[in-house]
């Protein structure tokens, strides 16, 4: 499954971030459910937006209290994941990782309020 797409003349580097946290993406989908998967995405969204406006300063992605253990699991594997692949992009590189994570996020909210998500979890 190709969550993030890279865009037209993207550079090798953030080619192949993108092809490496897509492959993580899929494991890390893996054992969710498919409500699981849609508070996985809007918290990641969330943090996405935050990031592009500049109202995160290199945090890590933080769920609160009210997040499903296994997303917040989740999500700090996504935010390792991020942090790593992210880690040689270049600032213009980097700003479009972010809109491709942000644009992602909105696809696969929608996509995960049908009982089946794509990624394979389902209704436990």
């Amino acid at each position: 499954m190709i969550t993030l797409r890279t865009p037209d003349g993207a550079s090798q580097q953030l080619a192949h971030a993108v092809e490496l946290f897509n492959r993580d993406l899929d494991g890390i989908l893996s054992s969710l459910d498919t409500k699981q998967q849609n508070e996985f995405w809007m918290n990641l969204h969330g943090y996405a937006l935050a990031e592009m406006s500049g109202s995160v300063q290199n945090a890590q992605l933080i769920a609160d209290d009210r997040v499903n253990q296994e997303v917040r699991v989740s999500l700090q594997m996504a935010d390792e994941k991020i942090a790593k692949h992210a880690a040689h992009l270049g600032r213009r590189d980097r700003e479009r990782f972010w809109e491709m994570l942000r644009a992602a996020g909105e696809r696969e909210l929608e996509a995960t309020k049908s009982p089946k998500a794509r990624h394979g979890g389902g209704n436990r």
